[in-house]
């Protein structure tokens, strides 16, 4: 009895300590836009950690727990006593199911020392529009009308209210934010990574709206100062309640067409009968009288002067408010969402948005450029003869022979030699078809921002390594802000759970095993900083004539570049080193190629090659064998992934789900230029790959959106 009695009290010690330590460590998990996750673009999970017990050196792991599961991700910090921390780490969904996070916190051992996790609260599918509130209330953020969010459990846009101290420092993290409010009260308590982030993501194509709560704010902020269209100089009132009232109300989705994904016939027909809010026509609506840069464009004008206004910044721009959406009238305004929608781009947005399943994305487009040509596949007529000849084999020639012999005994010992035979020969064909060397291919897809800060790129670099064995192979980047993720598809891409990415600040270091005879493709993504490489200034000279100008610095004479403009393809041919310039005729009757034209002939090779990428055996002739598939008809497809679901286009492209920030049809479609050429066999920014390899290429692209200007007074 006393023994039994000894165990009972060590037990209950034991869980009595254990539940104290675990106790003392509290940590929380954030994932996402306040619980909102974009499908296929970067956000952030941010984990909080208390720890009240001794100091430990702790990993924080985080996983999606879905259909096919995640990517496991960590990262390795300090914890001293008495101490909070608070870390980001950028993370990416390609699933298309619903899933959960998890999140544990580890010793030195490798013991759990808590865990915890979240559910996906809203998934923004592919095209939606997902929009950040960092108000200075909580009732003062952006809202959006049912109808625009989506109903029945589809929600295509959403509105997430973001605190200062939980707006990541990283900028990737920042990525599947469309729209960014900031007010300038929660401004002043941002730090300066903070800062950093939202300048790089304004630089790759975000929008920020900008609300002034106090006019010495900007006294303190500098570096918003630098970016705004305009300051506010004087405060004063109007009655501009009936502007404001079309300005939400009108412009929206014509009924007569076809209306978006989930939008039933006719939703848009009562917006235009919507009756006007006596109360907020008639009050006094305090605004700032503003000074205009010189830059500066004017997107709401009202009388005594305008209401909004912006300024480009890199491939995004900043949009100041002359009034404050925070405070009343607009509190108790019934169509406040509609302006919400209104000023973060609804508009433009919800025409052309599509939603829905996809059945391509644009990450197998490189895929087909770098994966391994050592893998031959063995034709179907092949793989059937083999089958008839094994079925052959084991039924009646077995049967015939041992009959004719007078041993079908021994049946017993043919069958299983018959079975080993057979396993040699397809290990053998197999290893005939795909045994070889280890293999590293790399596309490096740099987009030239050209911010006024210097030279950045927002680079992704698509890389697939070929395994004579099975093996794990190493990845990472030593520089600049980077994360790793798995290939995207309809599918959610490659799943491995023995896959991890450790990140270590703003880069990473990353293991994955890939299988025997397998090619896989891996995908890093970041913002570099570099050497000058590529500039591109675009003027137009008027009578129909654009001077292109181009300052070469790779020291690399650039093989193949493009420029288009409106509909037109222009082949530049070549760009050799040094400075350079092209005259482009744009008023002659058929002053070049056709994009669709273009795309309709590129989308056929591209399209037969990523089916062909996904079929484990050569399925023999095809229609579609004459068609390339080369670099430039990626780039080009990948780089205007909607335009793909035209009439005249193929319609397998009819679901074609861009990555974020990939698809350039946006700025096409305003008449800025966009700029597109290849550089075979170099590779200008340090390979994300870590093993030795014997075999591989490497090849850059270059993606630039270059705004039409004046040309300069000499």
């Amino acid at each position: 009895m006393l023994h039994r009695i000894s165990w009972k009290c060590l037990l209950g010690f034991v869980l009595l300590t254990s539940g104290r330590v675990t106790a003392e460590v509290r940590l929380d998990l954030f994932v996402g836009f306040d619980g909102q996750v974009p499908q296929s673009a970067w956000f952030p999970v941010t984990l909080e950690v208390q720890n009240d017990g001794p100091t430990f050196t702790g990993t924080l792991e985080i996983v999606e727990r879905g259909f096919r599961g995640g990517l496991r991700r960590s990262l390795t910090l300090e914890l001293p006593t008495g101490t909070l921390k608070r870390v980001t780490i950028p993370d990416i969904r390609t699933e298309i199911f619903a899933g959960d996070w998890e999140a544990f916190l580890k010793d030195a051992r490798g013991r759990t020392v808590a865990s915890t996790f979240q559910s996906l609260k809203n998934r923004i599918p592919w095209g939606g529009l997902l929009v950040g509130s960092v108000s200075a209330t909580s009732a003062g953020g952006a809202v959006f009308p049912p109808l625009i969010e989506g109903s029945g459990g589809q929600r295509h846009a959403g509105t997430a209210r973001m605190l200062p101290h939980l707006l990541p420092d990283n900028p990737l993290a920042l990525e599947g934010l469309q729209v960014l409010y900031l007010s300038t009260a929660q401004a002043l308590e941002l730090k300066s990574a903070q800062v950093d982030a939202i300048t790089r993501w304004i630089e790759r194509g975000g929008r920020l709206l900008v609300g002034v709560q106090q006019g010495n704010d900007l006294v303190a902020l500098p570096w918003l100062r630098a970016l705004l269209p305009a300051l506010p100089e004087r405060a004063t009132t109007r009655q501009l309640g009936d502007v404001l009232h079309r300005y939400a109300l009108e412009g929206w989705h014509d009924p007569s067409q076809a209306t978006p994904f989930g939008m039933k016939p006719g939703a848009f027909d009562a917006i235009r009968g919507m009756p006007k809010t006596e109360n907020f026509e008639e009050a006094e609506i305090p605004v700032w009288d503003l000074k205009l840069h010189r830059d500066a464009r004017i997107l709401l004008n009202a009388p005594g002067g305008p209401l909004v206004v912006a300024r480009r910044h890199g491939w995004g721009d900043v949009q100041l408010l002359a009034f404050n959406p925070e405070r009343e009238p607009f509190l108790g305004w019934s169509y406040r969402s509609w302006l919400w929608a209104a000023l973060c781009g609804g508009k433009e947005w919800l025409p052309n948005f599509k939603g829905g399943y996809v059945s391509h994305t644009t990450d197998p487009m490189f895929g087909v450029q770098v994966d391994s040509r050592q893998i031959r596949k063995l034709p179907v007529g092949w793989l059937l003869l083999l089958l008839f000849a094994y079925l052959a084999v084991i039924g009646p020639l077995d049967r015939w022979w041992l009959k004719r012999i007078r041993r079908e005994m021994l049946t017993w010992i043919t069958f299983p030699c018959y079975v080993v035979f057979f396993s040699l020969l397809i290990y053998w064909i197999g290893s005939a078809l795909r045994a070889g060397e280890t293999e590293w291919n790399e596309v490096q897809v740099l987009d030239l921002i050209q911010p006024s800060t210097g030279p950045v790129v927002r680079a992704r670099s698509f890389g697939s390594v070929y395994s004579p064995g099975n093996r794990v192979f190493h990845f990472g980047v030593d520089q600049g802000v980077a994360a790793f993720r798995f290939e995207s598809g309809e599918r959610g891409g490659f799943r491995n759970q023995d896959n991890a990415s450790s990140q270590t600040g703003s880069v990473y270091s990353a293991t994955t095993k890939v299988a025997v005879w397998t090619s896989q493709m891996f995908v890093q993504e970041g913002y570099f900083k570099t050497s000058p490489l590529l500039k591109v200034v675009v003027e137009d000279e008027g009578g129909g004539k654009l001077r292109a100008r181009f300052d070469n610095q790779t020291q690399h004479e650039i093989p193949i570049a493009y420029l288009i403009h409106k509909e037109s393809v222009f082949d530049l041919r070549k760009i050799p080193t040094g400075s350079s310039q092209a005259i482009l005729q744009t008023d002659k009757a058929d002053p070049s190629e056709k994009l669709g034209d273009r795309l309709q002939r590129q989308a056929m090779g591209i399209n037969h090659a990523m089916n062909a990428r996904q079929r484990t055996f050569e399925m023999g002739s095809s229609a579609l064998e004459g068609f390339s598939a080369n670099l430039t008809d990626a780039l080009f497809c990948a780089s205007f992934p909607t335009r793909l679901g035209e009439n005249g286009i193929h319609n397998a492209y009819s679901r074609v789900g861009a990555m974020d920030g990939m698809d350039l049809s946006p700025y096409q479609e305003q008449r800025d230029c966009i700029f597109l050429a290849v550089l075979p066999g170099e590779a200008l920014l340090p390979q994300f790959s870590r093993f030795d390899h014997q075999r591989g290429h490497v090849d850059t692209v270059f993606r630039a959106v270059i705004p039409v200007t004046q040309p300069q007074p000499h």
